[in-house]
This record gives structure tokens, sequence and C-alpha cells, in this order.
């Protein structure tokens, strides 16, 4: 599966979201509220279809299942979007160097943001809102449970896009597989921010294509150590959410930049602090993956 032009496109319509005024973006929402409420017959029949393919006794069923009464309470709370106040643009600081140059720090869109998430089809319209309202492009990866639901929300949401004259790539759902989900995970280049929920499994993966469960992570697990200064030849490790995840990831530059005041010693400190942390989790990863082997043989080929 090749994801890589959807992904480009994505970029594409994040680009065209950040040149709209906040009067174009309510219009879409406003209009996107009207038209889930028009359609909510069509998104009642297609979740009835995976509510069919659940057993009622399951707790993930309430979650699944719509109404009209719901599908209100979601038009509802597009409209109550689009009335709050955009903070794009707004001001957060400023201050002037020494040598005269005034500094104006602002808000901005992030881009694009991935989000995945499991059997709560309200999620996808919460989601797009939230997003278009800040100029967010948005790719979304649903669970298998509501599928339906979700493929029939989102195609409400690209006609609305389409009717309103904006891009209709504001909005992408994936399909429903893992390959999507690992590919979603991996693309730095054009995902700016990350939003996965639930719990995830660190797997690694040898030169031969075998998977070692490394650890199963719940709430509070970290991961970034272990995932950034792994350095077996022909290996990788992955990080695949299991259930519905929230997932804070942190980019690498962002702990290194200075801080606003443009402080030498802060950045020295920091950049001296993750150099030991670095060295550190260099030779535990070095540990866990001879440990990893199989066979005493492979534990010795290690050292060759």
């Amino acid at each position: 599966m090749e994801l890589k032009q959807t992904f480009e496109r994505a970029v594409e319509a994040s680009r065209a979201l950040a040149l709209l005024d906040g009067e174009k973006i309510n219009e879409v929402l406003l209009a996107l509220a009207d038209e889930t409420e028009r359609q909510s017959a069509a998104i009642l029949e297609e979740n009835a279809r995976d509510l069919a393919a659940k057993d009622p006794s399951d707790p993930m069923y309430d979650r699944l299942m719509l109404t009209p009464a719901r599908i209100k309470g979601i038009a509802d709370d597009i409209r109550h979007v689009a009335a709050l106040r955009s903070p794009v643009g707004e001001e957060m600081a400023r201050w002037t160097r020494p040598n005269g140059m005034e500094i104006v720090k602002v808000r901005v869109p992030f881009g694009v943001v991935g989000v995945i998430y499991e059997a709560r089809p309200n999620v996808s319209f919460d989601v797009f809102s939230l997003c278009f309202k800040t100029s967010n492009a948005c790719i979304l990866k649903g669970g298998s449970d509501a599928v339906h639901s979700n493929a029939m929300i989102i195609s409400i949401i690209k006609k609305v896009l389409y009717r309103c004259g904006v891009p209709q790539d504001a909005v992408t759902l994936l399909p429903n597989d893992r390959e999507a989900t690992a590919r979603l995970l991996t693309a730095t280049d054009y995902v700016d921010l990350l939003i996965p929920r639930g719990s995830a499994s660190l797997i690694r993966i040898d030169e031969e294509g075998v998977s070692t469960v490394m650890e199963e992570l719940g709430a509070g697990g970290v991961f970034g150590r272990t995932l950034a200064f792994a350095t077996s030849n022909g290996d990788s490790l992955e990080v695949i959410c299991r259930t519905p995840c929230d997932v804070l990831f942190i980019d690498y530059p962002h702990i290194l930049k200075r801080c606003e005041r443009a402080c030498t010693h802060h950045s020295l400190l920091v950049q001296n602090m993750l150099r030991l942390i670095s060295d550190k989790a260099q030779a535990l990863s070095e540990r866990v993956d001879v440990l990893s082997r199989r066979s005493i043989r492979e534990k010795l080929l290690c050292y060759f």
C-alpha cells in the first residue's frame, strides 16, 4: 500500500488552510453541522452495520453506537467550535533584543495532525472540527469496529469541503489495517503532531524479519530513549498501538532549542544533560539487544 501521495496531499491542504480567514473556517464548520443533521439517517444506517458485528454486551458497544440525539449533540458541538475564538495568530510574547531587534512570538498551526482512535465514530467529527478551526489538516486512523460509520462521516465532511471550495484533503481517513497505522507512526516528514491513545507494544525487528516484543507500554510508559538511541545494524524498532492511546511526542530539536532569551548557559546545560543520557541509553540499548537474542549463538554473534 502506497501512502506517500496521501500524506503529501495532506501537507498541501494544510498550507491552503493556513491562508483561510476565520470567517471562511466558521462557514465550513456551520455548513458541516447542518449537513450532519441532514445526513442523520445515512449515518445511522452505516452505524447499524458496525453495531451488527458487535456483541451488545461488549462495553465498546455503547461507545460505538450513534443515535439521533447523539448526532444532534455532535452537530451542536461543531457549532460550538465555530463560535470559539481561534488561537491562530495570537501574540504570546514580545521583547526587544539589546541590538534593537524586536521579536514577537505568535501561535501558528501545526500543519498536519494525525490521530489514531478506536470505536468512537464521533471522534471523527471532533478531531476534524478542532483541527480545521485551528487551520490544521488531519489524518485519521479509526478502528475496525467503526469502519462503516467513519467512512460515511468522512464522506460527508469531504462533501462539505468541496461545496465550500476548500481542499478535500483537509481530512483523510486511512485504510483499516495495521500497515496504515505503522506508516502513520513513521510519517515524520509529513505529520507534524501524532496523537495515539491507549496501550502499545515496543517491538524489535531483526535483520531476518523476526519480531520480538521488547516491552508492553501502558499509561505513563516511556519508550523514547530506547527508540531514539538503539543502533543495532539491520534492526528496527516499532511502537504499535494495541488499543486507543494518548502519547506525548517530544521532538528532539524542541528539547535542544535555546530559550526565548537566547540564554547560552541554558542551552549548554541542556546539551550536556542529553549527551550524558544518550551515552547511558546507548549502553542499555546494546545490552537489551544481546539479551533479546533467542539462542546462545545469536548472543555471541552480537560481539563480532
